[in-house]
């Protein structure tokens, strides 16, 4: 099955209305880490349709690292990913005069973790299979 995951991992998103593939979904709410949409196509006799769930992963569910909860207003348990600048490519004095612009590469580790419901191994959200991480990894900030 071909299928499309899109997943929020910040601890608390205002989310409007988002596309995962090609159907977009409405929420107009915050959610919590581990909120996700999933979107496939189903093939009955011959006819495409699409599929596009969405769901919440239980509190503790995803497998994060907060490395910065002891001073962070980010709750531990909630994920964070950190990342160095190259040193000396972000300098901030006060006194620019155009956006600094900074591109973030996640790493995702080709990873989905899900609730094997029918344990062979497959993930098969059709079934009512969530899925619970997301993999990600690592954080590469570049200056543009």
């Amino acid at each position: 099955m071909n299928a499309t995951l899109a997943s929020f991992i910040g601890f608390n998103n205002y989310i409007k209305t988002f596309t995962v593939k090609t159907q977009p979904v409405t929420v107009n709410g915050n959610r919590t880490q581990g909120f996700r949409g999933f979107e496939t196509t189903v093939n009955v006799l011959g006819v495409n349709y699409p599929v596009v769930q969405n769901g919440q992963a239980p509190a503790g569910a995803t497998t994060v690292v907060n490395p910065l909860f002891a001073t962070s207003p980010i709750p531990n348990g909630s994920c964070v990913v950190t990342a160095a600048f190259a040193n000396g490519k972000l300098k901030i004095t006060g006194n620019e005069t155009k956006d600094i612009i900074a591109e973030c590469s996640f790493s995702t580790n080709t990873s989905v973790e899900w609730r094997d419901l029918i344990p062979n191994n497959k993930w098969e959200p059709l079934k009512g299979e969530t899925s619970v991480d997301r993999g990600v990894r690592g954080l590469i900030p570049i200056i543009m």
